[in-house]
């Protein structure tokens, strides 16, 4: 049996096609639990017209950010295996079934993600840059602040979050940090099919929400060296007052970094809503602006197509209807 736990602020009208897509699980021993983190749209109206026996409900009287709100769902976790679903994203039927599968098989793995395609807004999927399946190139990419695993995509051992601490209590970075952390007392992997839609939309491509994560990353990327080389972790407030003192050109740098991700993330969300010229114009000008994260994913992309079969990827597709990358 697995717990799915679900952090909700906001999120409808996208909510519930994500608890759909666990209720609709072929492995039907699970129980879902989401948080609701203080909503003021219809989701809470939402939940409460649940009826699933196997779904539970929390509601925080205060936006705390999704940290708190998973942290809430662990505590009330008693199975082996606890599962993270993003409440604007959608999960493939067999998802649960083919994590519980691979870590019954693979007992020094603690945490196994999928691979992924982005979800626009209308429902139209496409893109989604391959990631890495083994430990060591997954936990490489994350020491060196690159995408390697989809958050809401993964399966893990409970006990070893709990011995991680859980969830920081932080407003976002919370994902990078527990991973950091289990990679340092088991494997991280992830799944070569793809399990899990990605949802792009206008809150997910909000440039203020993208600045804060990649104070929180660069936190939790900071903390995750010092531990490795056996200095003590700094405080976040210590951390914070040194990041935005930092010489002016590596605030430009981080800037148009930040500038460069929104642009992309704008971009597939234009092309996946049928703006295809606007969309692919921000998709090159973000290569432009940031030509090593262009590279970055496009040698993934290479590398995936020179090792996997054209069966093996006609395994991965998600859905018939992919825009073509």
């Amino acid at each position: 049996m697995v717990t799915v736990i679900m952090a909700a602020h906001n999120a409808m009208p996208y909510l519930p096609e994500a608890v759909k897509s666990i209720v609709n699980q072929r492995l039907t021993t699970w129980r879902l639990i989401i948080v609701d983190d203080a909503s003021s749209d219809d989701s809470w109206s939402y939940l409460g017209s649940l009826t699933d026996a196997r779904i539970d409900v929390l509601r925080q009287r205060s936006n705390r950010g999704q940290g708190v709100a998973r942290n809430r769902a662990l505590e009330h976790c008693d199975t082996k295996y606890v599962a993270v679903m993003d409440a604007d994203d959608v999960s493939h039927p067999d998802r649960l079934a083919a994590q519980v599968e691979f870590l019954e098989r693979n007992p020094s793995v603690g945490v196994v993600g999928t691979q992924f395609v982005y979800l626009g807004a209308n429902g139209r999927t496409g893109f989604g840059s391959p990631l890495p399946c083994e430990h060591p190139e997954i936990y490489d990419s994350l020491l060196n602040g690159k995408h390697a695993i989809v958050n809401g995509s993964v399966c893990c051992r409970t006990s070893l979050i709990r011995e991680c601490g859980g969830y920081a209590s932080s407003r976002s970075g919370e994902d990078l940090d527990i991973y950091l952390r289990v990679a340092e007392r088991s494997h991280l992997a992830n799944l070569k099919g793809t399990y899990y839609l990605y949802r792009v939309h206008r809150k997910s491509t909000n440039a203020t929400r993208l600045a804060e994560m990649q104070l929180q990353y660069s936190f939790a990327l900071h903390s995750a060296r010092s531990r490795l080389a056996n200095l003590p972790e700094p405080s976040f407030e210590m951390y914070q007052d040194w990041f935005r003192r930092r010489p002016w050109p590596e605030r430009l740098s981080t800037s148009v970094d930040l500038a460069a991700r929104a642009l992309y993330r704008t971009g597939i969300g234009d092309v996946l809503y049928g703006h295809t010229l606007t969309g692919y114009s921000r998709l090159f000008l973000a290569g432009l602006m940031s030509p090593s994260l262009a590279a970055h994913r496009l040698m993934r992309i290479v590398r995936r197509d020179r090792s996997a079969s054209s069966a093996d990827r006609g395994r991965s597709a998600f859905e018939p209807t992919c825009v073509d990358h």
